[in-house]
């Protein structure tokens, strides 16, 4: 093992296990424990149903977004997203990221700057989506008023996102200019990393020049995450005063928690997180435990077990993995 990779490794392991000591500093284990036994089948079935939906929301929302060009095949995604999550799940560094590029530029025939930039348009739509099922809760709900200044400050930079967008469809080429010129303005360092970003970024934004193509994305951007409230609100039924805006919360919050690299399979900073939101809108912390492992329990059985069938089913083979350790490694 690379000298970089077993310190990835490493810091992984210290990452997620210093998630797990703030979770259970915010939880009573007993009491966590019990309300997990106590869960009807129903619910388990209800959230592995929907753990696929995200997931296949999440793959028609990729084929949307890449360009059209001839030459590309644009089947096939689901299988590829599912791997790369199974992926995640196992490994640090969110290395099922760098897995899905490969796949998409190897059997999709997507070039490398199109399939990591898609990569990074996914990441950026799911930033715009959490960062909104943020700002909501904290304007709406009481609980969650001493966080309203930070609300507002999240909308504002929302605002500022989302006119981005507006400008680079209006004025496409007036944007590159002027974001070039900012990249200028960058050290050296920074500017060596952010350049090829902003082009494998750009590289997946014809999407924003077709109505339809954007209004697909928008929805289909939604019901992506609202597939990961329903998950939440289906865990929480019964628990008195858990509602819609403490799911949004509480994913947002568990959003951050996953978005902390190295740690695999975001085990340990995904429940801090989410045990922290729901406790501050007024969820009992012992519920939110159990909430929080049943959420991340169940998704990660169900998309080991999805990617491991599509694994064999598409044989991909172990180089295909390592290369893309590799280049993950080498970009880092």
């Amino acid at each position: 093992m690379k000298r970089s990779s077993l310190v990835q490794l490493c810091a992984g392991v210290a990452i997620a296990a210093a998630g797990i000591w703030i979770f259970f500093r915010q939880v009573n284990a007993t009491g966590m424990l019990l309300g997990v036994r106590a869960t009807p089948l129903w619910k388990i079935a209800l959230v592995v149903l929907l753990n696929p939906a995200t997931l296949a929301f999440r793959a028609w929302r990729w084929s949307v977004l890449l360009p059209d060009r001839r030459g590309v095949d644009k089947t096939c995604f689901f299988p590829i997203v599912v791997t790369g999550f199974m992926v995640n799940n196992i490994l640090p560094a969110r290395i099922g990221e760098a897995v899905r590029a490969a796949l998409l530029w190897k059997r999709n025939r997507f070039s490398i700057v199109e399939s990591v930039g898609s990569i990074l348009v996914e990441r950026f739509l799911d930033i715009i989506v959490f960062t909104f099922f943020l700002f909501i809760p904290i304007v709406f709900n009481p609980e969650l008023s001493t966080l309203r200044f930070y609300g507002w400050l999240t909308g504002g930079g929302l605002s500022v996102v989302i006119l981005s967008l507006l400008a680079y469809s209006k004025w496409p080429q007036m944007a590159k200019s002027t974001a070039g010129k900012i990249v200028r303005l960058l050290p050296l360092r920074v500017k060596k990393i952010v350049a090829p970003a902003a082009k494998e970024l750009v590289s997946n934004l014809d999407w924003l020049f077709s109505i339809k193509r954007v209004v697909a994305i928008i929805v289909l951007s939604l019901l992506t995450i609202l597939c990961q409230v329903a998950m939440l609100l289906v865990l929480g039924y019964g628990i008195a005063g858990f509602g819609f805006l403490d799911g949004m919360f509480g994913i947002a919050c568990a959003a951050l928690g996953a978005a902390i690299p190295l740690a695999p399979g975001y085990v340990g900073t995904l429940h801090a997180m989410m045990v922290s939101g729901l406790s501050a809108a007024g969820i009992p912390s012992d519920n939110a435990g159990a909430i929080a492992v049943l959420y991340h329990g169940i998704g990660y059985v169900t998309v080991l077990t999805m990617g491991t069938y599509y694994f064999f089913r598409m044989k991909i083979s172990f180089s295909d993995i390592r290369d893309s350790v590799n280049k993950k490694t080498a970009d880092l």
